[in-house]
């Protein structure tokens, strides 16, 4: 963390898209991601109000993050979007609004439903 700039819209490493980041392993590593310096894009099929929880909590990190580093102003928001990753017309949905927040950088797959995710191809890079 000691060489972290800022990016353009987030806390200083980029977009972290984390699938299943409502419970379990997928929010513990929401967090974590946000307290290393990711702006979270998250994903929950079913638990809107513990997606909106984990954000809140990643929000909270994020402002730690740039308090830490001296980096000024707010920090890009993290979001929650439900998805059935298991349905293929949902995954660029989730990918649109990682790249509202920066351009995603990590993905981490944590879903319990498997399917359209693992053959996702979100494309070229900006």
């Amino acid at each position: 963390m000691a060489n972290a700039q800022p990016s353009a819209a987030g806390t200083g490493r980029g977009v972290a898209v984390v699938t299943g980041g409502s419970r379990g392993i997928g929010a513990a590593c929401a967090r974590l991601l946000a307290r290393a310096g990711w702006t979270i894009c998250l994903t929950y099929r079913a638990e809107q109000e513990a997606a909106t929880a984990v954000a809140r909590d990643c929000d909270t990190a994020a402002r730690q993050f740039r308090a830490e580093h001296g980096i000024t102003g707010e920090p890009a928001p993290a979001v929650a979007v439900g998805a059935d990753l298991a349905d293929p017309a949902s995954i660029p949905g989730v990918f649109a609004a990682a790249a509202r927040l920066g351009s995603p950088g990590l993905y981490v797959d944590y879903a319990a439903s498997k399917g359209a995710v693992d053959t996702f191809n979100p494309g070229p890079g900006p």
